[in-house]
């Protein structure tokens, strides 16, 4: 039978967990608001990139340059070929419940219904690269540490990566495997194919027209405004991985500390009674003795 010093040991133990848990709540809950501050503060850049793109759009259309503008740009431009690439966004850290765990499913489904192509993986998060590597999935490229200090030099450089596998025709499709933030309580798994840049991507965006001279010319403005248009999604998307990574971590330790709580209740109960059982057992003791 436990004794009394141990439960009281293991009260002490359970306590001090918790203690880790709540604080571990209250540090995701910051960052989770600083990521959506963040991507509230990016919203302008990226929503005139695409009021931009719907402007031009919406200014060449019915011309007879319209359709050569738009099919010949080399990031609209649908490449041939067998081989795609996709980028896994994970986690760096666990303690997140089932995040990493669902990115990872869904990739493996990717990966199963695309069996039949050559697939270059590209990895951000240690929880995702570890998990590949350990499936022995070849990895083309791997992004450390970009999710912790999230700024957009980080989707920059992602971005001029893919960009470049496009269009030296290495691949002829991009993926993104990655969470999407919709509430604190839902983090859906989303495959959203990022390249070639598909004319409805942009007519989602398409505005009024208005009688543009373009200098030095639509091509040139498309050439400026993609890459831009594609890092801004991408960012949206390390953004939206960054929330619902926290926004799991902290329901995550609030299950945690609950738990503990629960345990803290039991324990001690467990304890009263052994106590109580003690002093019992003294006081027949002592009446025995003095009897």
């Amino acid at each position: 039978m436990i004794s009394l010093r141990a439960l009281r040991r293991k009260i002490r133990t359970v306590r001090s967990i918790q203690q880790i848990t709540r604080a571990m709540k209250m540090v995701s809950s910051m960052k989770l608001r600083r990521a959506r501050e963040k991507a509230a503060a990016s919203q302008p850049f990226a929503q005139k990139i695409c009021g931009l793109l719907g402007t031009l759009m919406a200014s060449v259309s019915g011309t007879a340059d319209a359709e050569q503008l738009f099919s010949a740009h080399p990031l609209l431009s649908k490449k041939k070929g067998n081989r795609i690439a996709v980028v896994v966004i994970t986690a760096d850290r666990g303690l997140c419940g089932g995040y990493n765990s669902a990115i990872m499913r869904k990739t493996r489904e990717f990966l199963h219904a695309n069996r039949d192509k050559e697939i270059l993986i590209a990895a951000i998060g240690k929880k995702g690269r570890n998990a590949l590597v350990r499936e022995k999935r070849e990895l083309f490229k791997e992004y450390n540490n970009i999710l912790g200090s999230l700024q957009f030099s980080g989707a920059d450089e992602l971005g001029e990566d893919i960009m470049g596998l496009f269009l030296c025709q290495c691949v002829a499709e991009v993926f993104v495997i990655h969470a999407q933030f919709r509430s604190a309580i839902q983090q859906p798994v989303a495959v959203e194919r990022i390249l070639p840049v598909t004319i409805d991507d942009i007519a989602g965006e398409k505005r009024d027209g208005a009688d543009f001279i373009y200098e030095p010319g639509p091509e040139k403005l498309l050439d400026y405004l993609l890459p831009y248009y594609v890092k801004s999604n991408i960012y949206h998307m390390l953004l939206g991985s960054l929330a619902a990574e926290q926004a799991a971590r902290v329901a995550s330790m609030e299950a945690a500390t609950k738990n503990a709580q629960g345990v803290i209740d039991a324990l001690s109960l467990q304890a009263n009674k052994l106590r109580q059982e003690r002093i019992t057992q003294e006081l027949s003791e002592l009446i025995a003795s003095g009897m």
